[in-house]
C-alpha cells in the first residue's frame, strides 16, 4: 500500500492543478473581460468628444458664415441707400426722374 499511496497522492495533486488552472483561467478571463470593457468605454468617450469637438468647429464656421453674410446684406444695403441719396441730389430733387419713360408706338 506505500506504493499506491504516492501515486493516489499524485493523481489528487495532478486534479486539484487542473482545477487551479482552470479557475485562473476564468479568473484571468474576467479581468481580461472588465479590462476590454473598460478600454471601449474608454474609447467610445473619446470618439464622443471628438464628434462633440468637431460638431462646434462646424457650428462655429457656420455663425461666423452666417454673420459675414448679414454683415455683407447690411453693408450692401447702406451703399445702395448712399447712392440713391446722392443720385436723389444728382438730379436736383425732381420727382420727374421718378417716372416711367413713355411708351414708344412704333
Amino acid at each position: 500500500m506505500d506504493d499506491a499511496a504516492p501515486e493516489l497522492d499524485l493523481v489528487a495533486r495532478q486534479a486539484e492543478l487542473r482545477a487551479l488552472r482552470q479557475e485562473a483561467e476564468e479568473v484571468v478571463g474576467g479581468v481580461t473581460y472588465e479590462n476590454f470593457t473598460g478600454v471601449r468605454k474608454r474609447f467610445r468617450d473619446l470618439v464622443i468628444k471628438a464628434d462633440v469637438g468637431i460638431l462646434d468647429v462646424s457650428w462655429l464656421r457656420k455663425e461666423e458664415h452666417t454673420s459675414r453674410g448679414t454683415d455683407l446684406s447690411r453693408a450692401r444695403a447702406k451703399e445702395l441707400r448712399q447712392l440713391d441719396e446722392e443720385f436723389r441730389e444728382v438730379r436736383g430733387g425732381s420727382d420727374a426722374a421718378e417716372q416711367p419713360a413713355p411708351a414708344v408706338e412704333e
